[in-house]
């Protein structure tokens, strides 16, 4: 097993790099990049798991896993690119007390 850690940084500009105000998170969901909201991180166009795959690896390990969203396509992008996923799993909804 060849895993990557896969928490990808999800930006609202560039400049959010240097300097983070609340404005630069604008587009988080959740921290569960896995779900559909995320796919233009590890699909088209920046292609996180291609890349991923494309330096050896044949797993990633993922992070948050918020049951309200779907994560069949981040799996079937996965398989495509002969990926295997270990799945986190998010203490939020058991910890947080806003939680739903």
């Amino acid at each position: 097993l060849k895993s990557i850690s896969y928490g990808p940084l999800f930006v609202a500009s560039e400049e959010c790099i240097d300097a983070f105000s609340p404005r630069c998170g604008a587009g988080f969901v959740s921290d569960d990049v896995a779900a559909a909201w995320g796919q233009q991180i590890w699909g088209a166009p920046r292609h996180d798991l291609r890349n991923i795959a494309g330096i050896g690896a044949n797993a990633v390990r993922t992070y948050g896993n918020d049951q309200r969203f779907s994560k069949e396509k981040f799996f079937n992008e996965a398989l495509q690119n002969g990926l295997r996923v270990v799945t986190g799993l998010s203490n939020y909804f058991y910890t947080d007390p806003s939680s739903p």
